[in-house]
């Protein structure tokens, strides 16, 4: 049946194409005419809906004018140009694509003020100081544009905001929080959930994601956004309230990552930045430059735009991890000890290479585009660490109290040193091909895309470890106003080469492909029946297969030997946790090829085993969705009231295959589900008055499981000396909820303020479930996923901005962007269990002071995340959650000419450490990597 329903599309696709399109002209939109004059500010309110682009103007500007419709412009610039001709006035294109309507402005500087005497004012009135406070107007008017709740960045706020990635540019908005790893912002959560619950596209096309290959770990539909270039990206849009035309699978929200569009960039423009980062922990300076150049003919209906941008960056990691806890009964009473700690190093090098193109053609009642993107990160990885753990049974040991906790243990223990390299590639491409035509009142807009992503050790992943008993040790919690533990081997040095024997040498190969192939024909009917503006429906169909192959090799032939100088190398690094904190500041790490040399290689060219069949796996999933909506725009108590209101219908083919055991064979296993979905949706904004709106938006909601959690795969990790295994669950349903929310939001010339409510009703979620393996007589702590029950997300989000215009310069040119979260949940795990949901941080806020006088720009911005937990369940107490970590970034700009600039951005200005505990505060794991310093040069023309 799905090879019909694709082939048909791909029929209408191929018609849709061949024949162009794009959406009606305005005029026949709503239903006027174009030939009668009407308000100036009514024609660019209609251009505005029309291209989907703000315009910002003063209503003392357009008071009094009047103007034709134009008829099916070439492009916005094109239509604005003729229609402003005779009207004495002038517009400026920001680089999100917004535009302010200004009448001969001072250079660089746009400043909008309602008439002190008559302070009426239109909607779109904003004080524009600079270019930070003309991204927020920007970001402003699409969101009042927008009939559901959409929150956007633009180009400025990425490239000059203090962030090494877009990640950490879209902590600006209200309710977004991040997961760092070494210090870069990697995933991103919404509202406090999960970064499984977004998800990313890519000019609103599906995005491929690429998966973790350095560890047994996997990440499934999280997007990593480390591999995505700043520099190449225009906006991105955080979509919390979907409407019926949006692809489904977010219970968090949609990211849309936009990229240039050479139409609505200026004549043959070139852009230019050069920077250095220096990185505190790892002591270098690395590169980073992009460039951008785009043409457009005269007629502005053909243009191209090309991108790249290349980035070198060393990082650095100190941490404190594998930190275990164990109930001792300490003179009869049963307390939590710390029983196992590992101090790890990490040092890396990124090399990230991105290449944008665009081509697009509009004609007059029609338009073609062709995009292609791709990225490519290289990462060199290097991991060396040593651990002490006490002998069980935990007998003979010295116990220290404090507090009527265990401060301190001492006792018999074992030490492990091993050290890890890989060269990791992560590569990300999608092509995509978009036709629109209208016709008359009909507009049909048809797209194909493909999009492919690629992650794999480039070499094999080779970890070398040695391992002993070391005699007596020491583990203590941190002491006053310290924040980390001692972790002490009392008799022993690891300097020494031959302190331990050697363990052995693990080989991995692994590499993960996810390809998506869709493809879709929307269709607009522009209406003139009362309030209703048009009818928009839409099929689609998307075809998507994750593949992860994964072969372990381990080689033991050298157990046991002890070993010279020779066989080692110094420690890489100076000043490892500040030195002298009670953790070893320095040890020996292992020469991997000189080990790998003298060890048995013959094993590393055999075919896959049972157990690698087992680590592997294929999923795919096949979509197909319709739907159909409407836009309203009425009147209520002659106030106006904005309505969008539809369905989406899915249907999904989920088949996952894999191995399972069977007589001690790896047998193949596949398993098909099919589920359907009806996901209807409601937005509502009403606007009591020109300053003041309200919103209310209900959805049905789903979210996929992770790719990895729905294959019949078992993965085993033995590499230190607890057991561990993951499994997966072809039989796990999807997330399913509601959701609503509710917001009032007031704006004024000089500042912004909006506070809204959210509740998420989750009807099914997944979780996981640990219990005991038992495989061939040796057991094993399995993790696997599993259907759970209800839960509830709730909370409240507060945003605000106020340029202080009132204050005497120079002070005037100040400014304030602020937002804060309030999150809380609730799950019904099972008849026996109740608890939060893992994962959502109880509160968020951010905050950005800015200065903005030509030619000097500055920003300050701290963002902060509450502690949250990891897991639930009986054994939640003895695992580790994440403490609250909050972080400060400033960045200062100078403008010598219109041409040329030159930036300084700190971020994590105060080495913050992220730092995870158990139980009321018991330290779990500790997290520093450093404050990173970066100038930038600029130029443009």
């Amino acid at each position: 049946m799905s090879w019909i329903w694709r082939s048909c599309l791909c029929a209408i696709l191929a018609a849709c194409l061949a024949g162009l399109g794009f959406h009606a002209p305005a005029w026949a939109r709503q239903g006027a005419s174009p030939f009668e004059l009407s308000p100036l500010s009514d024609v660019l309110d209609a251009l505005s809906r029309e291209y989907h682009r703000p315009i910002v103007a003063s209503p003392d500007q357009l008071r009094g004018r009047m103007a034709r419709l134009p008829q099916s412009a070439l492009s916005l610039e094109a239509a604005l140009t003729g229609l402003l001709e005779d009207q004495a006035l002038d517009f400026e294109v920001l680089e999100s694509g917004a535009v302010i309507i200004r009448a001969a402005p001072p250079r660089d500087e746009v400043r909008l003020e309602a008439d002190p005497v008559r302070p009426e004012r239109g909607p779109d009135t904003v004080i524009v100081r600079g270019r930070y406070s003309g991204s927020l107007a920007s970001a402003r008017q699409i969101r009042r544009r927008s009939t559901n709740l959409v929150d956007a960045i633009d180009a400025q706020d990425i490239g000059d905001y203090p962030a090494r990635n877009v990640a950490e540019s879209l902590l600006r908005v209200p309710g977004v929080s991040i997961v760092r790893e070494r210090g870069e912002g990697l995933f991103v959560s919404v509202r406090g959930l999960a970064p499984n619950f977004q998800l990313v596209t890519l000019d609103g096309r599906a995005l491929a994601v690429n998966e973790n290959v350095r560890d047994s770990g996997q990440d499934g539909r999280q997007f990593r956004f480390d591999v995505l270039a700043p520099e190449t990206v225009a906006g991105v849009s955080v979509i919390k309230t979907p409407t019926a035309d949006h692809d489904e699978g977010a219970i968090g929200a949609i990211i849309d990552i936009k990229t240039y569009d050479p139409l609505d960039l200026p004549d043959e423009t070139f852009r230019f930045s050069a920077a250095g980062n220096h990185s505190d922990l790892a002591q270098t300076l690395s590169p980073r430059v992009s460039a951008l150049a785009s043409w457009r003919d005269d007629a502005a209906s053909t243009g191209l735009m090309l991108a790249a941008s290349f980035l070198e960056r060393d990082g650095r990691q100190d941490r404190v991890t594998g930190v275990d806890y164990r109930e001792l009964d300490i003179d009869g009473e049963s307390m939590l000890a710390m029983t196992a700690a590992r101090p790890t190093l990490e040092w890396e090098t990124r090399r990230r290479f991105t290449i944008n193109g665009k081509l697009q053609w509009r004609g007059a009642r029609q338009a073609l585009e062709v995009g292609v993107f791709h990225t490519r990160l290289d990462n060199t990885y290097n991991e060396l660490t040593y651990s002490a753990g006490l002998n069980e049974p935990h007998e003979r040991i010295a116990v220290t109290r404090a507090d009527g906790a265990v401060a301190s243990v001492e006792g018999q223990g074992s030490s492990q040193i091993g050290y890890e390299r890989s060269q990791l590639r992560h590569d990300n491409s999608i092509l995509t091909l978009e036709g629109r035509r209208d016709w008359g009142r009909w507009s049909v807009q048809a797209e194909l895309s493909g999009t492919r992503a690629v992650s794999s050790t480039a070499s094999p992943i080779l970890r070398t470890r040695l391992q002993g008993d070391v005699g007596r040790i020491r583990l203590s919690q941190p002491a006053a106003g310290a924040e980390l533990p001692e972790v002490r081997l009392l008799e022993i040095d690891l300097n020494d080469p031959s302190a331990l024997p050697f363990r052995r040498i693990e080989w991995r190969r692994q590499k993960s492909v996810d390809e998506e192939l869709s493809g879709g024909v929307d269709a607009v009917r522009a209406l003139n029946a009362g309030p209703f503006e048009d009818i928009v429906m839409g099929a689609s169909w998307r075809s998507r297969s994750r593949t992860y192959t994964r072969q372990d090799v381990i080689l033991t032939d050298l157990a046991g030997d002890r070993f010279g100088a020779e066989m080692f190398d110094p420690f890489p690094v100076s000043g490892f946790l500040n030195s002298g904190s009670g953790i070893l500041d320095s040890w020996l790490q292992p020469d991997a090829d000189a080990f790998l040399a003298l060890s048995d290689r013959s094993a590393l060219s055999r075919e896959p085993t049972s157990w690698d069949l087992r680590n592997s796996y294929k999923v795919s999933e096949d979509i197909a969705a319709g739907y159909v909506m409407t836009n309203m725009d009425a009147r209520l108590a002659e106030r106006p009231l904005r309505l969008n209101m539809g369905v989406r219908l899915t249907h999904s083919e989920q088949r996952s295959s894999g191995h399972a055991e069977e007589d001690g064979e790896a047998a193949p296993v596949s398993v098909t589900r099919r589920y359907v979905d009806a996901l209807p949706s409601l937005n509502a904004v009403y606007e009591t008055t020109d300053r003041l709106w309200f919103r209310a938006a209900a959805a049905r909601v789903i979210t996929r499981p992770s790719l990895a959690d729905l294959a019949p795969r078992l993965t085993l990790n033995s590499a230190e000396t607890v057991l561990e295994a993951r499994g997966g669950n072809p039989g796990l349903g999807r997330y399913q909820g509601w959701q609503y929310d509710v917001s009032a939001e007031y704006d004024a010339p000089s500042g912004f303020l909006s506070v809204g409510l959210f509740y998420k009703d989750i009807d099914q979620f997944v979780f996981d479930r640990v219990s005991t393996l038992d495989l061939g007589g040796v057991m094993y702590e399995l993790t696997g996923p599993a259907n759970g029950g209800r839960a509830s997300v709730y909370g409240a989000e507060i945003a605000g901005q106020l340029i202080f215009t009132g204050l005497p310069a120079p002070f005037d040119a100040m400014g304030v962007h602020a937002n804060y979260t309030l999150t809380r949940s609730h799950a019904h795990y099972s008849d026996t269990l109740t608890d939060d949901l893992p994962d959502v941080a109880p509160a968020s806020f951010h905050i950005t002071g800015f200065y903005e006088s030509d030619p000097f720009q500055a920003r300050i911005a701290y963002s902060w995340r509450d502690r949250l937990i990891t897991s639930v369940g009986p054994d939640a107490a003895l695992i580790s959650n994440r403490d609250a970590f909050g972080s400060l970034d400033a960045s200062a700009t100078w403008s010598p000419s219109d041409a040329l600039e030159m930036q300084l951005q700190v971020t994590n200005m105060l080495n913050a450490r992220q730092s995870e505990f158990i139980g009321d505060g018991l330290f779990a794991g500790y997290t520093e990597f450093g404050r990173t310093v970066s100038l930038v040069a600029r130029y443009s023309f």
